[in-house]
């Protein structure tokens, strides 16, 4: 008895880079690099409580010319190291890059070089920051591999039409050849009956990678193609998603009427899409041979001839595919029809002069990688991991994640030493801040109880201030000691004016205070305090 829904897990390594857009970049305003490391931020949330740097910011922002984005961009560089505390997650680059970039922030280096730092995101989870292979392109690259069998390679039989830009599927055998693939009804399509999910990173998965797409001849030298700065899954990591495949088996739960009439199991699926994709790869491998690293092409090479993959190909255990930016043309067409329009010559034709290959440098000829390659595994209870069953693929990837795996965790501790140093400079500044709110709270209270007291009084506590705010010996020519005889004199002058006790308080303070703050005058103290204590006999 068949099942409604036949599940097969999942589990995806890379073979090569991997980049697919989704429509976003990290913005130079949203990321500063050091120490080969991109560091991403909001700038909204890091600048958010920094008053001077958003004016600041915004001064730059509104100066004319082109030298505006050199400025802004070296603004948030200067700051880096405020910023970094504040980054949602770090993406590795290297010695390249981190070249490429200084030399466009830092405004001793830039020597009127392009400032464009856009760099292209892979998928991604948003909430998480952490890579996907989207289903749709998973299904898509089968989709082409199974259109592939059923058109058999069959020639255009008036390729004018498809230079005409008419509709490639009534296309003369395509309307034939496809014609139970490509339904006008949905409900006809044999595709929907197969379901690809999305796939999520696993645990092994280290941290992606920048590079620099380049455009080069196949035949040698470098194409016509502008350079691009992507995100990339890294090259030969080994099991980092995992996925599920579904097909769906309708007629176990109807009469068949209204349902696909071409239908495909999990077994067809992986023998089409080796079928299709192994023959392009090994054709990479040829085509590529003086751009490539040599160690990577031969182990691939080996490992389809006599490894772990021919292995896993032949016992229906894996399959290869090809997804996203740069796959080429090759590999997302069907043989016997394909149609490349090139632009420079104005003229089609059914195999690509160029190729769009990963780079760490953007002016590197040699020791590049194509773009796109995956290994799928039918991760069953059998399966057992990809270091038993293909360990020359394994160690390839080894060396590259554990130095991405160091750098991120270095970052990370950067990271947290400059939250704890941000976070003693706040505690710094509350206590700062707090402290001068308890001064100048005293200072109010002072001054009320100031306010509060008699004329005489308030005279008195004003010196005992001064007396307590002298912190050395004074000479008794100096400041105190005047200050002392212009009040004593004022008391002699006005003596009916001050009571008894306000004189003697007064002569207690220096009676008490005096003989320590002033030097070498301890006779003259001795006069003084007799001089008030006279007075103080005087009152009233």
């Amino acid at each position: 008895m068949t099942r409604f829904l036949n599940s097969y897990p999942l589990i995806i390594s890379t073979l090569g880079p991997v980049h697919i857009g989704c429509g976003e970049d990290y913005e130079p305003t949203g990321y500063v690099m050091e120490d080969q490391v991109l560091h991403v931020f909001d700038p909204v949330e890091a600048l958010r409580d920094n008053t001077r740097a958003r004016e600041e910011l915004s001064r730059l922002c509104d100066r004319p010319g082109a030298e505006v984005i050199q400025k802004v961009q070296e603004f948030f560089f200067r700051r880096r190291e405020e910023l970094i505390p504040f980054s949602t997650h770090c993406v590795t680059a290297n010695e390249h890059f981190q070249k490429f970039y200084d030399e466009r922030v830092m405004p001793e280096r830039n020597k009127g070089k392009n400032n464009q730092l856009q760099i292209e995101r892979t998928a991604h989870v948003a909430t998480e920051h952490r890579p996907i292979l989207p289903g749709s392109s998973l299904k898509g690259a089968i989709r082409t591999a199974l259109l592939n069998q059923e058109h058999g390679g069959k020639k255009l039989v008036n390729p004018r039409d498809a230079e005409k830009k008419k509709d490639w599927k009534k296309l003369a055998p395509l309307d034939q050849t496809l014609k139970h693939c490509l339904p006008q009804d949905f409900a006809l399509d044999p595709m929907r009956l197969i379901r690809v999910s999305d796939a999520n990173s696993t645990t092994e998965w280290s941290g992606n990678d920048l590079r620099f797409a380049v455009n080069m001849k196949i035949s040698g030298g470098t194409g016509k193609g502008p350079y691009q700065m992507l995100e990339c899954l890294p090259p030969m990591e080994v099991e980092i998603f995992s996925g599920e495949m579904s097909f769906l088996d309708p007629g176990s739960a109807g009469d068949g009427s209204g349902l696909p009439a071409k239908r495909w199991k999990f077994e067809e699926v992986v023998r089409q899409c080796n079928g299709f994709y192994e023959k392009r790869l090994r054709q990479e491998l040829t085509a590529l041979q003086a751009f490539v690293p040599e160690s990577w092409s031969k182990i691939v090479h080996h490992s389809l001839e006599r490894g772990g993959l021919r292995r896993m190909f032949d016992a229906n255990r894996a399959f290869l595919l090809r997804v996203g930016r740069h796959c080429g043309a090759e590999s997302v067409t069907l043989d016997g029809v394909r149609h490349i329009f090139q632009p420079q010559s104005k003229k089609w034709i059914d195999q690509p002069e160029t190729v769009w290959l990963a780079a760490r440098d953007k002016a590197q000829m040699t020791g590049l990688l194509p773009f796109g390659w995956l290994l799928v595994e039918w991760n069953d209870s059998r399966r057992r991991p990809l270091a038993e069953t293909a360990p020359e693929l394994a160690r390839l990837s080894e060396g590259s994640s554990k130095n991405r795996k160091k750098r991120l965790a270095d970052a990370e501790e950067k990271k947290k030493k400059l939250l704890e140093m941000r976070a003693e400079v706040r505690l710094q500044q509350e206590k700062e801040h707090q402290e001068r709110e308890r001064l100048a709270l005293e200072k109010e209270n002072k001054e009320k109880s100031l306010q509060s007291l008699s004329p005489n009084r308030r005279q008195i506590a004003q010196f005992q201030e001064l007396m307590e705010k002298t912190r050395i010996l004074e000479p008794i020519s100096g400041n105190l000691w005047r200050e002392v005889q212009v009040l004593v004199k004022k008391i002699e002058g006005e003596r009916q004016e001050w009571l008894a006790d306000e004189v003697a308080e007064f002569t207690g303070l220096c009676r008490d205070l005096l003989p320590g703050k002033i030097k070498g005058g301890d006779k003259k103290i001795k006069e003084l305090i007799q001089r008030l204590t006279t007075l103080q006999g005087e009152g009233t």
